[in-house]
């Protein structure tokens, strides 16, 4: 095949480019840097691991909402069904818990005496946790190993 060279170069100079860069707005632009240094939350799947652990842990009434009790007076007395949402505060650096008539608070530095293994579980995109019953597994997202056990009911129970 013979292709003539300056066919090709008429044709590509005919074509349009494939992306027009848009011209440059001022105020678009001060609107872009407004939020552009929003701060990511930090710890943010350590902190959803904590909410789902305490919130299964008042569903099935498990041992560590004893543990909670000596942190968070009368949380022991709480069932699911009182439990509107759970949220972690940066400002006040805890959990807590919305009940229809109550808040309940836990510090995050009490979290690791009620939570020892979940909390050295490290905050990592790469790993997923598994709630399943009362036992805690962590997992590789990207790997084939088999997941590990954080902690379970015989844990629990020491």
């Amino acid at each position: 095949m013979i292709y003539d060279m300056e066919d090709f170069i008429q044709k590509a100079r005919e074509r349009k480019p494939a992306y027009r860069e848009e011209p440059y707005d001022e105020s678009a632009f001060k609107t872009y840097l407004k939020f552009s240094n929003l701060e990511e939350p930090e710890n943010y799947y350590q902190q959803i691991k904590v909410c789902k652990a305490i919130l299964n842990d008042i569903r099935y009434q498990s041992f560590y909402v004893l543990k909670m009790a000596k942190y968070c007076p009368k949380i022991d007395s709480l069932t699911i069904e009182n439990i509107d949402r759970i949220r972690y505060n940066p400002e006040r650096e805890s959990y807590i818990i919305y009940a229809h008539s109550n808040q309940y608070e836990i510090y995050e530095d009490d979290v690791r005496f009620i939570y020892p293994s979940l909390v050295d579980v490290p905050d990592s995109f790469e790993y997923e946790v598994v709630m399943e019953d009362s036992s805690v597994y962590v997992y590789n997202r990207f790997t084939a190993d088999p997941p590990f056990r954080v902690y379970g009911a015989e844990a629990a129970e020491e």
